[in-house]
């Protein structure tokens, strides 16, 4: 409704919650949702002291006892070697990582399969950061924060940190499954997926998911199994449409494209696009 906060800020509020004295250290796909979501001013408005790039140069200073860090990424290799410098340059006692990567895609990178109650990744990675703080006394947090989205007006949403996601180029391959993609691939796939879910959960959202291509099948197949989807959708108050398109098709099907989303646009509940 009108008189509803825009669904990115709320996404957002999360992390705004925690920057109160804190040196905040945010990486570039961050910044970006970040800036069509309040920008700068709303960090410093919620009782941020500093806002830093997320870089293994940047520290806090010796009067700054708390940090917070969000990130679009796993929570290993690179990231974690950053967080790791800039806490050793600094005199951090609480440290709040944020991460738009769900726990059970932060398992699936650690080769975990099985559904988990707790989650121990981000738990492990809490002990971590208070062991580079020089005291397991310290407080340290892990939390997902699904802000990947950018609300440029009330009926356009974006999602900047997939900028780079494209549709495979194989024209005539329509039985491949998610597990002939690289790992990496398939953990892009069901981080987009997984936020589309957090933004349906958000809005009370029960979806109908249209795909035209290959790649776009993928998706929208990764949504409809989504484990948490199938609770939303029985308690869901609202319905949408969501269609997946591979933006590079060929023009014969662009012609079926618009039949069926004007189909859509006119017999559906509420309409969204999203295009790969």
């Amino acid at each position: 409704s009108s008189s509803s906060p825009p669904l990115a800020s709320v996404m957002w509020d999360k992390v705004l919650s925690k920057v109160k004295k804190a040196v905040v250290f945010m990486d570039d796909k961050c910044a970006e949702s970040l800036h069509w979501n309040g920008g700068a001013t709303s960090v410093f408005e919620a009782g941020a002291r500093n806002l830093k790039e997320f870089s293994s140069f940047e520290a806090g200073g010796e009067n700054e006892p708390k940090a917070v860090f969000v990130v679009s990424t796993l929570l290993k290799g690179r990231t974690a070697d950053i967080i790791k410098d800039i806490i050793g340059l600094s005199h951090f006692q609480y440290c709040v990582v944020f991460t738009t990567v769900a726990h059970s895609i932060q398992l699936l990178a650690n080769n975990v399969t099985a559904e988990l109650e707790e989650n121990p990744v981000f738990q492990q990675f809490e002990e971590k950061l208070s062991e580079w703080m020089g005291d397991m006394n310290y407080t340290a947090e892990v939390i997902h924060a699904p802000v990947v989205f950018t609300q440029v007006s009330p009926q356009l949403l974006l999602t900047p940190i997939f900028a780079h996601l494209f549709p495979l180029l194989f024209v005539s391959l329509t039985d491949f499954d998610m597990q002939s993609l690289t790992p990496e691939l398939q953990i892009e796939i069901k981080t987009l997926t997984c936020a589309v879910n957090s933004m349906f959960e958000s809005t009370s959202t029960q979806e109908e998911n249209f795909a035209v291509g290959p790649m776009s099948r993928l998706i929208a197949g990764e949504l409809a199994n989504h484990p948490q989807a199938k609770s939303r959708r029985k308690t869901a108050t609202n319905k949408a449409s969501i269609v997946f398109i591979d933006s590079k098709r060929r023009t014969l099907e662009n012609g079926f494209l618009v039949i069926m989303l004007l189909y859509l646009f006119l017999f559906s509940h509420h309409f969204k696009l999203n295009f790969v």
